[in-house]
């Protein structure tokens, strides 16, 4: 028996598979159709950041990845989720000018405290928070709706 949990896995693990592991700014990636992009963001995102929190998913893909699972967020009704992504889109917006501002001051901070101010430490914290929130049913109701994107076959 299918679960809703690993019919969002395994469709978006063979979709990526299939195309060799994209990163978000890939053409094979942009090849993809609006739905397939945002499950395999939801996919990709959700893996990164729990391995490394929100730094790690935008030091490996580009910010794109939180654009695109954003709005996937919000496509299946995860409306929390969505905005702590929206949160560290933020946050990688102020890294990348505080670093840069580090660069012509010659005042680098150490990567705990760049965390901190930047403010990845408090969006990090905020997914911990909703991490227990249970988006599978919501991914595969998504699927399911755009059942030809994810080669569902569906009963009648």
């Amino acid at each position: 028996m299918t679960t809703d949990r690993s019919l969002f896995e395994d469709r978006v693990e063979m979709l990526l598979a299939e195309r060799g592991w994209p990163s978000v700014d890939s053409e094979a990636f942009k090849k993809m159709d609006k739905h397939q992009q945002r499950m395999a963001s939801l996919f990709v995102l959700e893996n990164e950041v729990s391995g490394g929190g929100f730094s790690r998913a935008y030091f490996n893909q580009d910010l794109e990845l939180g654009v695109i699972a954003a709005d996937a967020y919000e496509a299946i009704g995860a409306k929390e989720h969505a905005q702590v992504v929206r949160q560290s889109l933020e946050a990688a917006k102020k890294q990348a000018a505080s670093e840069k501002a580090g660069m012509t001051s010659g005042s680098l901070l150490t990567m705990s405290e760049e965390h901190i101010k930047s403010g990845y430490a408090t969006v990090d914290k905020a997914w911990a928070s909703i991490s227990g929130i249970d988006t599978a049913k919501l991914k595969s109701a998504y699927m399911k709706q755009h059942s030809l994107s994810f080669g569902i076959v569906l009963n009648k």
